[in-house]
C-alpha cells in the first residue's frame, strides 16, 4: 500500500470522516443527476453520456462497497 492509500484508510476508518465522504459522493451524484438534461439530445454512444455514466456507476459502487 502506498502512503496515499494508508492515509485514505485511516481517514476512512474513522466513522466521522467516513460518512462525510459519503455525504461527499452523494452530493456529486446528486449534481450529476441533475445534468441529465444537457445529455438528452446526445446519442447514447457519446463520449459525455459515456463519460457521465462511468461516474455515475463509480460513485455508486463507492457508496455500495466498505472499502473504497
Amino acid at each position: 500500500m502506498t502512503s496515499l492509500d494508508d492515509l485514505k484508510q485511516k481517514i476512512l476508518s474513522n466513522p466521522e470522516a467516513k460518512a462525510e465522504y459519503d455525504a461527499l459522493l452523494k452530493e456529486e451524484l446528486e449534481n450529476l443527476k441533475v445534468d441529465t438534461s444537457a445529455l438528452m439530445d446526445k446519442p447514447m454512444d457519446s463520449q459525455e453520456v459515456k463519460e457521465w455514466v462511468e461516474r455515475v456507476l463509480a460513485i455508486k459502487n463507492k457508496l455500495n462497497s466498505k472499502v473504497y
